[in-house]
Parts: structure tokens; sequence; C-alpha cells
């Protein structure tokens, strides 16, 4: 129902996502390694300590999601919302005001259910 330009870019987009794919397949499964590379180097151990860490904290946020919105939502708090390359939105801007904006509506205020 209109949408045909984004099924032709969906389409194109997997066609270019299968080809990379299925190159790396055949790379891998049917070519064989060329005998002059070197074997890759043991990784120092910072890196292992960097990604050990990178992994625990992935594992912590996903164990304890609510600390860490907590932890980002005082952090923002703290620091202040960001403006774009430093300008100063206008007061009463929606940049300033978030997501608590509303908007003038043409139509009648709708009656509360009672409960």
């Amino acid at each position: 129902a209109g949408e045909s330009a984004l099924a032709v870019a969906l389409v194109l987009t997997s066609l270019v996502a299968y080809y990379y794919y299925l190159r790396l397949v055949w790379k891998m499964y049917f070519e064989a390694a060329p005998e002059d590379r070197p074997l890759p180097t043991v990784p120092r151990p910072g890196f292992r300590w960097a990604v050990t860490a990178g992994a625990a904290a992935l594992v912590l946020v996903g164990l304890f999601p609510s600390a860490a919105i907590e932890w980002a939502q005082d952090a923002v708090a703290v620091a202040g919302e960001p403006s774009a390359a430093g300008a100063s939105a206008p007061s009463g801007s929606p940049e300033t005001v978030g997501l608590q904006t509303t908007r003038p509506s043409t139509e009648a205020p709708r009656p509360r259910p009672t409960q």
C-alpha cells in the first residue's frame, strides 16, 4: 500500500548482505589459505582484560537493567541535557521542554471514564 520504495530498498540491502556473507562462507570453506601468510599473534593481556571487562559489563547490564537506566538518568540530570552543536534552544521550544510538551488541540476534550 504505497510502500514499494521501502520493499525495493529491503530487497537490495538483503542482496548486498547475502553477497557479503555468502562470500565469507565461500572463502572459509572452499578456498585454501595462502601459505606465506603468518599466523595471528596471541593477544596481549590488556586486550584480554578489556574484552573480559566489556563482557562482564554487558552481562551486568543485562541482568540488572534498572540499575543501568537509573545510572544513565542520574548522569543526564547532573550533566544537563545536551544541545545541538553547543547552541541553546529557545526557551519553551520542544527541545528544552522534552517529552512533556503538549500541543494545542482543536478537538474538544474527551470525558474521562468513571470507575
